[in-house]
């Protein structure tokens, strides 16, 4: 949850007309002082509006600077045109930490220490890096989820992850500590009876910009409190109550497993902390905390379940068993069915039908298809899951026509930036070669653009193509077939 910390450190510095919200980041970064990274203003960081991708990063140790990083972030530039869109960046706050530093003429980790740190009282935060001399010997484990187990993958005594402090991540702190940076939102900006930031910074922060997006794609940031929607401000989450139109809990959340909500007009803060990457437990929590704190008439579980969502409603396990999660609910929500998922949270699912699939509210990339048996009794589900893979500019033979092999060929960009998957031909049929090297035949279909994973149905390659007829997005579709219990 360190982006809400360097927001808070680049307000002060525009508090301090020490730089403007409108300026461009190419004024501070020489890096960014080229093709389109030369219009990306301080504001568009601010608001994940710069275009700049989720993450440049193959590895924590790739830079031993962030001015190194926030040169190589304006080289690499955006990838949409900035300010055209929403798209949650790392790298863009990354580049205000570079900024900061250029502005206040101090490293990273000492202007916020001074500013924040300190006159908060945050005595157990810090900058957590390979910098540091002497390493806190109470930072607990940090584990992550691979197929149902989770292995820990740091533990105290190894060597800090970081080369250096970032502007997204790195800082690590307690629930006490990070507690008193929420109550100096919750009280705009006051600590005792001095001011840390002005009410003009308070406002800025806090005015929903536009709806909140999960890492690396345009799928909406869910929420299970009833009747709200996610926003983003200025680096701030702000969940809007959608009936009566107002900001009602402001909060931030981070890739381990830690969450943090603050009412301010309730003078309520919940902080919840994990250490576990690769679950979302804290957005199911949401809506117990709303029926225990918020409104203590509300229930997330209906009375009675209607006549037209009964039959659907139970209990699915995959028949793979060395799948991660494997008992599913299907589950009734706010008058829909939702595929409530261990360790994350329920799904809304738009209605269901015999013949179609149903996808997620949130996304149309996520969806299930009920199987009913010989009594029209739902018998079991299909569990699918669609990830597009873009084609890098330029790894393509634009020549190529539709009814020519080697139009399959170019290299995909996998999610979040981990690489990319190439395809090339192998007796005039396309091979996936993983960024590993290890290979995955592709079967033929009726459809030369649909292709089978080593001839199972269940893993599916569709190439799809633009208005001039070429393929510009390689889509995997996994299906997994789950029984009812």
């Amino acid at each position: 949850m360190t982006k809400t910390i360097t927001g808070t450190a680049i307000q002060i510095l525009i508090d301090k007309g020490k730089l403007n919200i409108k300026d461009l980041a190419a004024k501070y970064l020489s890096g960014f002082d080229k093709n389109e990274s030369n219009m990306i203003t301080i504001e568009q960081l601010l608001t994940h509006h710069s275009g700049l991708p989720l993450t440049i990063l193959t590895d924590f140790t790739d830079y031993e600077d962030i001015q190194i990083m926030a040169d190589s972030i304006g080289q690499r530039g955006p990838e949409y045109e900035p300010g055209s869109k929403f798209w949650y960046s790392d790298a863009g706050t990354d580049a205000l930490a570079a900024i900061i530093e250029v502005v206040s003429g101090e490293k990273l980790e000492n202007f916020v220490q001074k500013r924040i740190f300190n006159p908060l009282g945050m005595k157990n935060t810090l900058y957590f890096t390979k910098r540091i001399k002497d390493s806190p010997d109470n930072i607990v484990s940090l584990y992550i989820a691979i197929q149902g187990q989770w292995i820990r993958y740091w533990k105290e005594g190894d060597d800090p992850i970081y080369n250096c402090p970032w502007g997204s991540q790195s800082i690590y702190s307690t629930i006490y500590d990070y507690a008193k940076f929420l109550a100096m939102w919750m009280d705009r900006g006051r600590i005792d009876k001095s001011v840390l930031l002005s009410p003009e910074v308070i406002s800025r922060t806090l005015t929903p910009v536009s709806r909140l997006k999960t890492l690396g794609m345009d799928m909406l940031y869910p929420t299970s409190f009833p009747n709200h929607a996610v926003y983003h401000g200025q680096l701030a989450m702000l969940f809007i109550d959608t009936v009566n139109n107002k900001t009602e809990a402001i909060g931030c959340s981070g890739s381990d497993g830690t969450y943090a909500w603050a009412w301010p007009d309730r003078d309520l803060m919940i902080l919840y902390f994990t250490q576990s990457r690769g679950q979302a437990t804290g957005i199911g929590l949401e809506a117990q905390l709303y029926g225990l704190f918020i409104d203590t008439t509300y229930s997330n579980k209906p009375k009675v379940v209607s006549d037209k969502l009964a039959p659907f409603v139970g209990t699915y396990a995959f028949d793979d068993p060395n799948l991660q999660h494997t008992n599913f609910g299907i589950i009734a929500q706010n008058s829909s069915l939702a595929l409530d998922i261990p360790g994350q949270m329920a799904y809304e699912l738009l209605p269901p039908n015999n013949e179609v699939w149903c996808f997620f509210k949130l996304t149309n990339m996520s969806g299930v298809k009920f199987e009913f048996d010989s009594s029209s009794q739902v018998a079991a589900l299909l569990f699918r899951q669609d990830t597009p893979f873009p084609l890098k500019k330029g790894t393509a033979d634009s020549s190529a026509t539709v009814s020519e092999p080697r139009i399959y060929n170019g290299e995909f960009s996998l999610p979040m930036n981990q690489g990319v998957l190439k395809v090339i031909l192998e007796d005039e049929k396309p091979v996936i070669l993983k960024p590993d090297g290890v290979k995955r035949l592709l079967t033929s279909t009726d459809d030369p653009m649909i292709w089978y994973i080593e001839n199972n149905p269940n893993r599916i390659i569709t190439f799809q193509l633009d208005d001039s007829k070429r393929i510009s997005t390689m889509l995997l579709t996994e299906i997994a077939p789950m029984h009812r219990i």
